[in-house]
């Protein structure tokens, strides 16, 4: 970071005499183990006083004074891409009330999906499976699958957010959170808690999906799978529940193939 808020005050840019002197001295330390000398930090330039917008992150709107807008691409990028700042929102209807509306998807309940995504699938499982919706699979493994997986996501969002707002299933999905705040090293560490978490319940979902000998079984789940996800696309987790399912499906057909 040092060496290229120090680029970005000069025209030399990583010519600059302190940012060779850097590079140096980082040799100097990933050496230290075979070499055993130690890097003198007497000799680590300062940083400079004024530095880039873009090294400020959320902090320029609290200490506008101490930066200059840098001309470089990461200034450019810096001014012109903004995130909104997120608000509480409607939690939405839960999951336990979406499936209510479609009484726990009889086994004559047969979903029709005519999304693009769907109607692509359906062409590719046609000629494999029935697509008839399995209600009894639904009832008794995969809704229970889906309730839990939401539920899991609800305390993930309440949990590791930096404010009142609980995460939203997106800031989940893509492992970061967008609220703004000056505590970076507790953000980053909320994020590698996140993610961790989110990848334990993601690959336990694709271990069920796939926990069985017999691929057209398995294609079968993850149809299901994505047609609940379809069907209660209001309810908080429905999307990323529908991705893992598909994700699922792409592996069973490679495993066809």
């Amino acid at each position: 970071m040092q060496n290229l808020i120090i680029a970005d005050s000069s025209d030399l840019m990583s010519k600059h005499p302190d940012c060779l002197r850097l590079a140096s001295l980082h040799t100097i330390a990933v050496d230290f183990q075979k070499s055993g000398r130690p890097v003198d930090s007497n000799l680590i330039p300062k940083r400079p006083k004024m530095r880039p917008d873009w090294s400020a992150g959320e902090l320029i709107y609290k200490l506008p004074t101490e930066f200059y807008p840098s001309r470089r691409a990461l200034g450019e990028l810096f001014r012109n891409v903004e995130l909104p700042e997120l608000r509480l929102a409607d939690p939405g209807p839960g999951v336990d009330d979406i499936l209510g509306r479609f009484n726990h998807f009889s086994l004559n309940d047969s979903p029709v999906l005519d999304d693009p995504i769907s109607l692509l699938i359906q062409n590719e499982l046609i000629s494999r499976i029935d697509l008839s919706f399995d209600g009894a699979l639904a009832q008794c493994v995969l809704i229970p699958q889906f309730t839990a997986f939401s539920g899991h996501l609800t305390r993930i969002a309440a949990n590791y957010s930096l404010s009142k707002r609980p995460l939203t299933e997106e800031e989940i999905w893509a492992g970061t959170i967008v609220a703004r705040s000056s505590q970076h090293r507790r953000r980053n560490d909320l994020q590698a808690r996140l993610r961790e978490q989110s990848t334990i319940i993601a690959d336990h979902i694709r271990g069920d999906l796939a926990d069985t000998n017999d691929t057209d079984e398995w294609l079968i789940r993850t149809w299901v799978a994505w047609s609940i996800s379809c069907r209660c696309a209001e309810a908080f987790g429905a999307k990323s529940y529908g991705y893992l399912a598909l994700g699922s499906m792409l592996e069973a057909l490679a495993a066809i193939r």
